[in-house]
């Protein structure tokens, strides 16, 4: 627990000047939606290998490491490993007889449950990577910029876009905060001799509620001294006539056009993929 921010890179940016961090964020979010409606339905393997393929080919345009994008996998690793014995053992279809391995009750093992178990990792698993990667190449600012101009039409219906993209933003934000709140903590109890993977599990418990208490102390006064300073710099969401300034304009260029172009084919093609491939 003391070392956890060096096992998270979620909600990290890293401008390496790649080809993806270059592409504008709205065509990125355009094709992050495409590309995860489709992992989304997808469920064969042939699918799943040309799933793979694309995030191969998405790593290489992003020149990023592939260990350094994947190490917030080891945190996430033990809740996949606990989806996947449950499904597993909970997995039912009109078929499955015919591929059991081992019964006892209620819980039953057979191939067909885990391949179907597999398959909604593997599904898991690109989702993660999806979402992590385009957070790694894509700042907040630019991120909060694309999301509030592909929402724009929805003003008319009386939503409050800008304020509810703030709001996402703040809260993706203070994801690597608390991360880095949490590991400050965990050194500070580990110097007055708490040890966080030793004893009973409630006496695991006791020694986390040391951390849990001042990190929400901690949250609270970074969020006051944050409304601070926005009040401070004339934030006013929500006034008439009031409306925030770009630093940067956004401009859609053709490899943007080319990105989308390539997401949609890419999801027809998996689609097209899924419902063919008897495996």
């Amino acid at each position: 627990m003391i070392e956890i921010s060096r096992h998270i890179s979620f909600g990290q940016y890293v401008d390496n000047g790649s080809r993806l961090t270059r592409l504008d964020p709205r065509a990125k979010i355009l094709c992050f939606v495409i590309v995860v409606a489709a992992v989304t339905y997808i469920s064969h393997f042939a699918s799943l290998a040309l799933c793979l393929l694309f995030c191969l080919f998405l790593q290489w345009l992003s020149r990023l490491p592939l260990r350094y994008v994947l190490q917030g996998m080891r945190m996430f690793i033990s809740f996949l490993l606990i989806l996947f014995a449950f499904q597993v053992l909970f997995y039912t279809s009109s078929t499955q007889a015919a591929s059991t391995i081992w019964h006892w009750g209620v819980l039953t093992v057979s191939w067909e449950g885990i391949i179907h178990s597999t398959q909604v990792d593997l599904r898991v698993i690109f989702l993660y990577y999806l979402t992590s990667l385009l957070m790694l190449t894509t700042s907040l600012v630019d991120l909060a910029d694309g999301a509030e101009a592909l929402l724009r039409p929805l003003r008319r219906l009386g939503l409050p876009v800008h304020e509810l993209v703030m709001v996402f933003v703040v809260a993706l934000k203070f994801v690597p905060l608390l991360i880095t709140e949490v590991e400050r903590l965990s050194i500070a109890q580990a110097t007055r001799g708490v040890r966080f993977g030793r004893g009973n599990p409630l006496q695991r418990i006791r020694a986390l509620s040391g951390i849990i208490v001042p990190l929400f102390m901690s949250g609270l006064q970074r969020v006051e001294m944050l409304s601070t300073a926005m009040e401070a710099r004339c934030y006013r969401a929500g006034y008439r006539g009031w409306r925030r300034s770009k630093l940067r304009a956004l401009h859609w260029n053709r490899s943007d056009s080319l990105a989308l172009v390539c997401s949609a084919l890419l999801c027809a093609l998996l689609i097209a993929l899924n419902l063919v491939s008897p495996f």
